[in-house]
């Protein structure tokens, strides 16, 4: 598992600090992570199981959902390669100590209404402060769906009292979503304009 970056070897080459399945800490290079080449810090264990046509993952969920919601987790906070690395780890959101081994991660999303074998997007991790870390604190278990709705781009719109995203606010009053993001973005309409135009009206009244 990538923990973290930690500058070049003597021949200039990006190294990384790693974390072995035996639990060893190892510094790899880049080109050796991509081809394979390193894929332990060289125990015995790890090198008896590759031997024996074992996975080297001794809590067997290598591959599974779980296992790649654990892993995505860790490379966006972790590894600048990663495509989301600058919204999480170069935003400096960390994945909490506990949680950088995958049985920890586990053993909390069994705890925490983690779903084995659901579909997928019906059960992904959400931070609940958008700004904060990856620990047991401050996440949760929502569908696709609700996740979108509390991305920071999302754009919110408070009225009556109530504070929607447009997505949000299109379903519940049946207003497509092109049409409100229209009224707001392009036309520039207030809040309570946009909201209450019967759809059909509004060209009249532009």
């Amino acid at each position: 598992m990538v923990l973290k970056r930690i500058g070049n070897d003597k021949y200039g080459r990006t190294q990384w600090q790693c974390r072995c399945t035996c639990g060893n800490l190892t510094n790899v290079a880049s080109g050796n992570l991509v081809s394979g080449h390193t894929s332990s810090c060289g125990c015995g264990e790890a090198l008896n199981r590759k031997r024996l046509g074992l996975r080297s993952e001794r809590h067997g969920k290598y591959g599974t959902s779980i296992y790649n919601v654990w892993n995505a987790m860790v490379q966006r906070c972790s590894n600048p390669n990663q495509p989301s690395f600058e919204n999480y780890g170069g935003r400096d959101i960390q994945v909490c100590d506990e949680w950088k081994t995958f049985e920890s991660f586990y053993e909390w999303a069994k705890r925490s209404g983690y779903v084995e074998g659901i579909a997928r997007g019906e059960c992904t991790i959400e931070r609940i402060d958008v700004n904060g870390n990856y620990c047991h604190t401050n996440c949760k278990w929502v569908n696709m769906q609700e996740q979108a709705n509390n991305k920071r781009t999302n754009r919110r719109l408070l009225h009556n009292g109530e504070c929607k995203t447009l997505a949000q606010w299109a379903r519940a009053l049946n207003i497509s979503y092109s049409c409100l993001a229209q009224r707001i973005n392009r036309l520039g309409w207030s809040v309570e304009r946009a909201l209450t135009t019967p759809v059909g009206r509004w060209r009249t009244q532009i």
